[in-house]
């Protein structure tokens, strides 16, 4: 490699690795600024919410979605919804767990592993009825405050911490926000199918326009006997976040009411990504971003930057449940206590009446920060990272390339006889990434699915290895090519490298970029062929390389593991596969070097890259 060029890629590379540092750092973190909250009277009833729970675990155990007592809980929400005057209606939805199939992948179902070969696909998933219960008060304005919480239930009999706490909890704020007027309209909604993957809210947030959503909060676990706290739940994701106000709001509020806030993704919220390269803020902010995702019903209102927020009860000593009895027949009343249902639903009214009371700042409206504490990263610091982030990788690009873009002739005659490769390397990118949106259409319902396991990656490596070995076969006696071929070739290559991570920061974020993309960028796109060491080092490299990318791949997957047949993570596998085929394919099939390479000069034009 040339010296100038080796000291542009290194100085370039240098100032990426230090801004990682620099931006994340704790010196640019801010305090949150003290908002409005409501001093007014607190109505919330802590003992009229236990009844409640008591109630719905002695009339409707095991409330799973789909079930008689799914359905009669559904009635009864809507009974108490009418009695409070609201306007309230029942909406059904169509869903599918994908409950059997994860059970399959860790070997608990009833299958012999023989009876896999004969298995239809329909038979990993169980295609449910839900209904999310809908209680409407009408104030003066349009623009709306969503009060939910889920009632339905997984593994246990009464459900009471999860979550008849936060469905009577519900119930108490419908009773109290509605006796006066009110400013904001406000919608109740008894939520179903949370167990299961958020089905409820997802299938709500589908079907209705959330632009006049001014907030939605969500109760969900609210009740713990030992909590002296409130917890959030996430409030960012790798698919959206909601704007900063809601988690300053709620630090402002707990603190009037003398709590000390818990951040769920402080506990288990980041475990998607155990990269230890990275400072302590740096690894949160791609956590989030990359595999983060939220665990209760406020999730489909965050991954669309709706500002949402969910309470949960904690203690001071940072534990959600230690006695772990949440999906297990020990969720009983005995594990709730009035003094934690109070404390948090008079919080909670408390937070609701004082949204009106401000007016946000543009900075607070952002859905781009990071939370440390009491203090936060804002959007300049995340977005000046990103923006230098992609200017290196255009520098790289640039760098990399230049001297052969000067050919500019004929490096366009080469693309253009590179065709021939690059369509069926496209299409058989697609075919992987998006093969198994397939299995949303009904026609797909009796597919054998050891038949499509086999078919998917069959045809993906067969194609793959077909096209590097054709290609290796035409290209192996052109040794008097050897240099300008492996020359275009790493620019090409190094060229959509940088396409594909342009095309990843838009669809979904710099980070996802980074993650994908970062290592073919930075080390991939140096592949040299100077002599017959080089090329089983680069060999080695490459096998590293696609077991680290399909470790990363599931990192970036894991935001949607509730569901996997989302559009986004065919398009995750999409650009996994593009990196893995055009790298294998422009890494292996190159021409014999030349068989006189002695003089230095002759040394000198091969080791340049």
């Amino acid at each position: 490699m040339k010296l100038k060029k080796l000291l542009a890629l290194l100085t370039v590379y240098a100032i990426v690795i230090i801004s990682v540092p620099f931006f994340f750092n704790d010196m640019w973190l801010k305090d949150f600024p003290e908002l409005k909250t409501y001093e007014g009277e607190l109505k919330f009833s802590g003992e009229r919410a236990y009844k409640d729970i008591e109630y719905m675990g002695l009339n409707f155990p095991q409330r799973e979605i789909g079930t008689e007592n799914a359905e009669s809980s559904a009635n009864w929400i809507l009974h108490e919804f009418k009695q409070l005057g609201l306007e309230a209606y029942k909406e059904e939805f169509v869903c599918r767990s994908s409950e059997k199939l994860l059970r399959a992948l860790i070997g608990k179902n009833n299958y012999d592993k023989k009876d896999y070969k004969k298995l239809p696909l329909n038979e990993f998933f169980t295609e449910l009825k839900g209904i999310n219960v809908i209680g409407i008060s009408k104030g003066k304005s349009k623009d709306t405050i969503i009060i939910g919480a889920h009632r339905d239930t997984l593994g246990t009999l009464e459900g009471a911490q999860d979550n008849a706490s936060g469905t009577a909890s519900m119930l108490e704020l419908a009773r109290v926000l509605t006796k006066e007027d009110h400013y904001y309209t406000y919608m109740f909604i008894s939520f179903d199918g949370e167990e299961i993957g958020l089905k409820g809210s997802e299938a709500f947030a589908r079907k209705h326009s959330l632009k006049n959503v001014k907030l939605a909060m969500i109760l969900d676990c609210v009740g713990y006997k030992n909590a002296d706290t409130v917890g959030l739940y996430q409030f960012a994701s790798a698919k959206g976040a909601s704007p900063l106000w809601t988690t300053v709001l709620a630090n402002n509020v707990i603190k009037d009411r003398n709590g000390k806030p818990y951040y769920i993704d402080e506990e288990g919220g980041l475990r998607g990504i155990s990269i230890g390269v990275f400072p302590p803020l740096m690894k949160k902010m791609m956590s989030l971003k990359v595999s983060g995702w939220v665990n209760t019903d406020s999730g489909p209102f965050v991954d669309r930057n709706i500002p949402s927020v969910g309470f949960i009860a904690a203690n001071s000593i940072k534990k959600i449940d230690p006695e772990n009895v949440y999906h297990t027949p020990g969720d009983t009343i005995s594990m709730v206590r009035k003094d934690t249902l109070e404390f948090i639903g008079k919080l909670s009214e408390k937070y609701i009446k004082s949204v009106e009371l401000n007016d946000f700042s543009w900075e607070l409206e952002s859905s781009w920060y990071l939370v440390k504490g009491n203090k936060y990263l804002d959007f300049r610091i995340i977005l000046g990272f990103g923006l230098l982030v992609l200017i290196g990788v255009a520098m790289i690009w640039f760098v990399s390339s230049f001297e052969t873009l000067k050919k500019r002739n004929e490096i366009l005659a080469f693309v253009r006889k590179e065709l021939v490769w690059i369509i069926p390397i496209v299409l058989l990118s697609v075919f992987f990434g998006f093969m198994w949106q397939i299995v949303k259409f009904d026609f797909a319902a009796d597919f054998n699915i050891t038949f499509l396991i086999k078919l998917w990656l069959g045809v993906s490596f067969l194609v793959l290895l077909a096209i590097i070995t054709i290609r290796f076969i035409i290209l192996k006696d052109k040794r008097e090519s050897y240099h300008q071929i492996t020359e275009f070739q790493r620019t090409l290559l190094n060229s959509l490298y940088f396409l594909i991570f342009l095309a990843a920061t838009i669809y979904f974020n710099v980070f996802i970029a980074i993650i994908l993309v970062g290592i073919p960028v930075f080390v991939m796109g140096r592949v040299g062929y100077c002599n017959m060491a080089a090329r089983i080092g680069w060999g080695i490299a490459l096998l590293i390389w696609s077991v680290i990318e399909t470790i990363l791949l599931f990192s970036c997957v894991s935001a949607y593991i509730y569901d996997f047949l989302a559009i986004e993570v065919s398009v995750l596998m999409f650009i996994y596969s593009l990196l893995m085929n055009f790298t294998f394919v422009y890494v292996i099939s190159t021409p014999f070097m030349p068989k006189k390479a002695k003089n230095f000069k002759m040394y000198k034009e091969l080791n340049t890259i």
